[in-house]
């Protein structure tokens, strides 16, 4: 049936070709050809969204999974693959959904028809708080102080992390390296320690300046009088004492009558002025009266 069927048709081809003068080859050969054969869709490789991840204890991470055969773009097989963990006390895995369950390492193997591929997982414990040894710092100049940082895990462990946390520095008062305050200058500063995504502060205070003292703010002179000197004397809420007389600013309301350089007040002639010093923040008037 089938047969008959064919020659029919081959037939009818074969006369509109003749009728149309066309060449009858052509026919036979398209009827005579064997149909082609699909290229054969074969798998080449995998491919995972991740060679490595890090993760604390608790987070998740999805995994994805693309196979790349020899025609076409890559598919997604994410769902279809057999997904396993080397070890799952500290990382299991479903569906290419990776949840971290301890600190350690494991190894994440997606397999798909014959081939298969890994992903390293490191766990770290997840992270509570930062503590600082102080949370306040007084320092005199010349002195330093030495600050640590412990983590403090959700499972109540704790790690002296002061080496591995990094250190910032709001202010000029203060530098910092691994911990160590070392003051720069009179002032205030605020010392960060970051690790991980918690943070604390450290707040200091250098030198900070509770007044100013000269040795007197009343002096009387004779016009040929020699030079006068005065001292100014920084006293810091720490306790400390500096001589700043070298370092403090002096001026003179009235240089005709009174000029002053580094707390040598020499008298011009008779009348009145006012010696101002300052430092830092400080300021300190001294009357003199000349004969």
């Amino acid at each position: 049936m089938r047969k008959n069927r064919f020659y029919k048709i081959f037939g009818l081809g074969l006369a509109i070709c003749m009728a149309f003068g066309m060449p009858t080859t052509s026919v036979l050969e398209a009827a005579t050809k064997p149909a082609t054969k699909p290229a054969e869709k074969v798998l080449s490789s995998l491919k995972i969204s991740a060679n490595t991840l890090a993760l604390e204890a608790g987070n998740t991470k999805s995994l994805t999974l693309s196979a790349q055969y020899t025609v076409g773009r890559p598919v997604s097989v994410t769902s279809k693959a057999a997904w396993s963990t080397s070890n799952s006390s500290v990382a299991t895995v479903t569906n290419g959904r990776v949840k971290a369950v301890g600190a350690g390492t494991a190894v994440i193997t997606a397999s798909y028809m014959g081939k298969s591929v890994t992903t390293s997982v490191t766990v770290s414990k997840k992270l509570k708080i930062l503590e600082v040894s102080s949370k306040k710092v007084d320092l005199l100049r010349n002195d330093s102080k030495k600050v640590s940082v412990t983590a403090v895990y959700t499972d109540s462990s704790k790690e002296n992390v002061t080496d591995k946390v990094t250190w910032q520095v709001k202010g000029n008062a203060v530098t910092v390296d691994k911990g160590l305050i070392k003051p720069k200058e009179a002032g205030s500063a605020t010392v960060t320690a970051s690790f991980g995504n918690k943070k604390a502060t450290v707040s200091v205070q250098v030198d900070q300046m509770n007044k100013l003292l000269v040795t007197t703010q009343q002096l009387h002179l004779f016009k040929d009088d020699d030079d006068f000197e005065i001292k100014a004397t920084a006293i810091y809420k720490a306790g400390s004492n500096e001589d700043v007389t070298s370092k403090a600013t002096w001026t003179s309301t009235n240089t005709d009558i009174v000029t002053v350089k580094n707390g040598k007040i020499i008298p011009r002639k008779a009348g009145k002025a006012i010696v101002k010093v300052k430092f830092g923040n400080k300021n300190v008037n001294i009357t003199v009266n000349v004969y």
